[in-house]
């Protein structure tokens, strides 16, 4: 009987994966995606095995799963590998518990006993199932309609976004409210993941002082610094005066902008980003770049041409970076 198990699509954007080769990601989506995974992320599987699934020679095999034994994803002993993170990672609740517990009980008590060196208490797991069936017990009828009928346990805060097995974050639903609550949590988690980096300029990159905006010597007026408002560029001679501004910007970046104050494709663009995005973005965006630009996976922009281009790269990049300082353990499922 095949079993589902769920990768969520963040997998792809987690920055350790990001630096992994593409050999190496499949290789390590198999280990957790293949038949013989658990739910515990603990099996017996031979390297060759995974050769004959993958495609891959045993010789690069070995090479992968070394790799990953020394960045902390696995811990392999003979034919079994533990995936690190693998349990914390589940969403957990009584059933799932319990499947953990019958496959922990029925491997060789030395690989169970090597968990513990992964940072993994079997006493989390009792202490989980113990607040599922209080909270259970607590409640007759689901939080939301009252029904009384097929009552599951939710989690308040989801597990996906660092809810806890915690009594206080455990709550009882129906299944209709419990299944459009997850829906909705995940959505809002995913629009938050993918928001823009307004904050995150100011969290993750340095925040260096910025011009000040209602100083008329800076050629900017303080009511336009709040909102700019689109320029529909009919003549090419024609251009918003703030484009010169953020050329100016640019001259921090790399000097060869002061040249770009007549040129056209340049100054199109200025008067693009303004339309699209307003100064003040482009302000913050300009002047994390001298220290961007020299980063791995972020994009090299030096001209307003190249703002406009990746600008959705950029924030990619900074939401990545963002998301790996908020991770001080790597997440192996999300």
């Amino acid at each position: 009987m095949s079993k589902q198990r769920i990768v969520r699509d963040s997998f792809w954007t987690d920055s350790y994966i990001e630096r992994l080769t593409p050999d190496e990601k499949l290789v390590f989506l198999y280990l957790l995606t293949n038949p013989l995974c658990n739910v515990a992320g603990v099996y017996e599987i031979r390297t060759k095995r995974i050769g004959f699934d993958t495609g891959y020679d045993i010789e690069v095999i070995d090479t992968i799963v070394s790799r990953l034994v020394k960045d902390g994803k696995l811990r392999v002993t003979g034919d079994w590998i533990m995936i690190a993170n693998f349990i914390k990672n589940q969403s957990l609740n009584p059933s799932i518990e319990a499947g953990i517990t019958r496959v922990l009980s029925e491997m060789p008590e030395a690989i169970r006993n090597q968990l513990g060196l992964m940072g993994f208490d079997m006493k989390t797991l009792k202490r989980s199932t113990t607040n599922f069936i209080e909270a259970k017990n607590r409640e007759a009828e689901c939080r939301v309609c009252s029904s009384t009928e097929k009552l599951q346990v939710d989690h308040i805060q989801p597990v996906f976004a660092g809810g806890g097995n915690d009594l206080s974050n455990l709550q009882v639903l129906c299944h209709e409210c419990h299944k459009t609550k997850t829906q909705k949590d995940y959505t809002a988690y995913e629009k938050t993941r993918r928001t823009g980096c307004t904050t995150l300029l100011n969290s993750t990159l340095p925040n260096p002082t910025l011009p000040n905006l209602t100083d008329k010597s800076e050629g900017v007026d303080s009511s336009e610094s709040v909102k700019v408002k689109s320029v529909m560029v009919n003549d090419m001679s024609t251009y918003n005066p703030l484009g010169a501004d953020i050329i100016k910007l640019f001259e921090t970046v790399d000097p060869k902008n002061k040249t770009y104050y007549g040129n056209k494709t340049q100054r199109a663009a200025c008067d693009f980003l303004l339309a699209e995005y307003g100064f003040v973005e482009i302000e913050k965006r300009t002047t994390v770049l001298p220290k961007t630009n020299g980063m791995p996976f972020f994009p090299n922009i030096t001209t307003p041409c190249q703002l406009r281009d990746k600008w959705v790269q950029l924030d990619n990049a900074i939401n990545r970076a963002r998301a790996e300082q908020q991770t001080k353990s790597d997440n192996v499922i999300w």
